[in-house]
């Protein structure tokens, strides 16, 4: 039952990154922003913020970041490892990237993805069960915005195109690389023992794989058209 309420959770959040694709020229939302540019939160914003009215229906946000208000429902995994936190998922850094639109910002930081971008819509994740923030943590219980450590993909540092999916790179089949430990990984809260993980497709399909399934080509998103 708790991983059944996790894929529809997951697909509520499709709906919702959807949505604000259609109402944004096609673009998805970035996981993070930080920028002084006009019309946005001079604080930063979160994807769950960004698509929160797509999944209420317009209605008032049940997300808010540093704001202690019940959370939207979808947001919450039953699973979760760490009770607590207002969001239990995490972006595709590669889909959903931090955007840093400050003068003189430094790294550059990728631009924002379109969903007509993607050519394998049934196969890369979008968003997926996040590792969660440890108990003594000020944000107990709550997911890293994206992912920050999957398949040695840093995202303390500016992606380049060599991060996105290559049919030439000979790690696709193999099965991914661990994080680099400091957080931001994938949380396998699923399939007992094994270990599994669930997520959404940007095709708005859910479902979940075991570790030892996960390969490359599943991480590595297809490459935006005119990326240097």
């Amino acid at each position: 039952a708790q991983n059944i309420k996790c894929l529809s959770n997951l697909r509520q959040i499709g709906i919702g990154s959807m949505g604000y694709a259609f109402a944004n020229k096609d673009f998805l939302p970035p996981s993070w922003v930080s920028t002084n540019r006009p019309g946005w939160d001079p604080d930063g914003t979160e994807w769950p913020i960004l698509i929160d009215s797509f999944i209420n229906n317009g209605g008032e946000k049940g997300y808010q970041a540093g704001v202690a208000v019940k959370t939207t429902e979808a947001f919450l995994c039953p699973s979760a490892t760490i009770e607590g936190g207002r969001l239990h998922y995490s972006a595709s850094r590669l889909m959903l990237p931090v955007v840093i639109w400050d003068p003189g910002a430094s790294p550059e930081y990728l631009p924002l993805y379109k969903t007509s971008s993607a050519v394998r819509t049934a196969e890369v994740l979008m968003i997926a069960d996040g590792e969660l923030t440890q108990p003594n943590d000020p944000e107990d219980g709550e997911g890293f915005r994206a992912f920050a450590a999957l398949d040695k993909i840093d995202a303390r540092r500016a992606l380049k195109k060599d991060h996105y999916f290559s049919p030439k790179y000979i790690l696709n089949d193999t099965p991914i690389r661990d994080g680099t430990g400091f957080g931001g990984d994938f949380d396998y809260r699923h399939a007992g023992g094994e270990g599994g993980v669930n997520w959404i497709h940007i095709d708005g399909h859910a479902e979940g794989q075991t570790k030892d399934n996960i390969t490359a080509r599943m991480i590595r998103a297809d490459r935006p058209p005119g990326l240097d």
